[in-house]
């Protein structure tokens, strides 16, 4: 008898393993879901890939595609180490729902209260933003991005600087998608816990789930005999870039938002803790109640991907919890999120009534594959034909894409024909500051002028009078405008690097003179 239920038991094991649930009649098997996968792939130019499911609590698929380096023609698989960007987010409002759990962290009294030196732009906020409206994107900040985005300053020099930051809405009015928050609400956790978000996180979040494949550092990842190279697509091509060094070490500045680094074995881990609510094997990690609120809607979300989503009538509009975004897809509920960070992108999601999962992660920056096949097994794993998701998001992204250059085209109709600056290009150079952005360095090369912000640098052509377009580069098309002061000096330089607020002006900065001891 007990043979006999054992060989069932095994027979079914099996039958999870080597099948996806296509529909109430029948299976797909993997080799056709693989099949499935090296042709969106195909389409969306991914080098490599690794999809992993869960179907009513049961790990069922955790595989790779492709190659996590296409030069050494090494292969993807479920232990691949890939970089997942914002998925990140989740566990960082996870470890704020542990301090919430202890009595440390309340959600609704002010960030003051536990950061003192907290400050923005508008000196009620300050006042009266709380550890929930940190992570549900609502400041009124847009993403200022370009201001962390490859710099060396530390966490807390960020930190020191925000409340130099302009904001484009009211606070509370308006989603808008926000990674310095992310970062603060970290340096909070940190600062309550007298140590690190990343100490907290791996003492409380990935040791107890045994998930010995992740790290918070691409420095750590190359360490590892399993992980994949950063590739972009280029005119086309697909190019090898460099891994995110604003990442590469321990406690990087903006960490909370987007620092770590995983596996599908690691993350499918992840998943499974939100399904079970919050509890491992015998050990309740986060309060049930905790959780439920994390995974609580608390403001309609905005951006491309929910313009995208809303489009299709299987979804309804998305809204944002706390480091998840949350809808209805096919009258199912789902949270997911999605990563991107320099040559890679990943997709972790669950459905939390029927107990299942998706995570797809790839070594190709901005990418929809993660998309594409991540409804693709929803609809499976709810016995419905797949829609053609691919080529649905690849119409819309085709068209949008479209949309940008035309954006670009039109703005170049603008160009004055036959000018010149209005000075030799040697006044043009020199340091240039914001109190936020920090420096930006013009220089004369070659008879032309280059800029360096961060880790960004481009020769600079020139456009009309003074302004100057970037040629190449991820900032390609970026226009500097330089300014005259009242003495007719160029003292300015004008950047649209936050196109939602006013240009971000840099000042000349004063000249450093050397300083020598007297020799008296």
């Amino acid at each position: 008898m007990m043979r006999k239920r054992f060989s069932a038991a095994m027979v079914l094991l099996i039958m999870l393993f080597l099948y996806l649930p296509l529909s109430a009649q029948g299976y797909l098997s993997r080799k056709e879901f693989r099949k499935f996968v090296y042709q969106v792939m195909d389409v969306w130019k991914v080098p490599g890939a690794a999809v992993g499911v869960i179907y009513k609590g049961n790990v069922i698929l955790a595989e790779g595609y492709g190659y996590r380096d296409i030069e050494k023609k090494l292969p993807a698989n479920r232990y691949t180490i890939f970089a997942v960007g914002s998925v990140t987010k989740a566990f960082t409002t996870l470890a704020m729902g542990l301090l919430v759990d202890e009595g440390k962290l309340d959600w609704e009294q002010p960030v003051k209260r536990y950061l003192p030196d907290f400050k923005m732009y508008d000196p009620y906020v300050s006042e009266h933003m709380t550890p929930r409206d940190l992570v549900i994107h609502n400041s009124g900040l847009p993403r200022h991005d370009p201001m962390w985005y490859g710099s060396k300053r530390t966490r807390k020099e960020l930190y020191d600087v925000l409340h130099y930051l302009e904001p484009s809405k009211g606070f509370r009015s308006v989603y808008q998608y926000q990674n310095l928050m992310y970062m603060t609400a970290g340096y909070l956790v940190g600062r309550i816990t007298n140590s690190s978000w990343e100490e907290v996180v791996q003492k409380r979040i990935l040791d107890p789930l045994g998930m010995t494949g992740t790290n918070f550092s691409v420095n750590v990842s190359q360490t590892s005999d399993n992980y994949a190279l950063p590739y972009e697509e280029e005119e086309d091509k697909i190019k090898q870039v460099p891994f995110y060094s604003g990442f590469s070490v321990v406690h990087a500045n903006v960490g909370p938002a987007g620092s770590i680094n995983s596996n599908i074995t690691d993350m499918l881990k992840w998943v499974k803790l939100h399904l079970q609510e919050g509890k491992w094997n015998d050990l309740q990690i986060i309060k049930e109640s905790t959780l439920q609120q994390i995974h609580t809607p608390q403001i309609i979300a905005g951006g491309t991907i929910a313009k995208l989503l809303s489009d299709f009538k299987e979804f309804s509009y998305p809204t944002y919890g706390m480091g998840w975004f949350i809808h209805h897809f096919r009258g199912h509920k789902i949270l997911h999120h999605g990563g991107n960070i320099d040559g890679f992108s990943a997709m972790v999601s669950f459905m939390p009534e029927n107990k299942s999962g998706v995570v797809v992660l790839t070594n190709k920056g901005g990418t929809f594959l993660t998309m594409a096949v991540l409804f693709h097994v929803y609809d499976r794993l709810l016995g419905i034909k797949p829609a053609p998701w691919s080529q649905r998001f690849k119409a819309e992204i085709d068209k949008f894409l479209a949309a940008q250059k035309a954006k670009k085209d039109e703005e170049d109709k603008f160009r004055k024909k036959n000018t010149s600056p209005t000075h030799p290009l040697a006044e043009f150079a020199g340091e240039f500051e914001h109190p936020a952005y920090s420096s930006l360095f013009i220089t004369v090369e070659d008879n032309a002028l280059h800029f360096k912000y961060n880790k960004f640098s481009s020769p600079l052509s020139h456009f009309h009078y003074n302004v100057f377009k970037v040629e190449k580069g991820l900032v390609k098309g970026l226009k500097f405008q330089f300014l005259l002061n009242e003495k007719g000096d160029i003292d300015r330089v004008s950047v649209p690097l936050e196109s939602s607020v006013n240009n971000i002006i840099f000042r000349r900065a004063p000249e450093k003179k050397m300083l020598k001891k007297s020799d008296k």
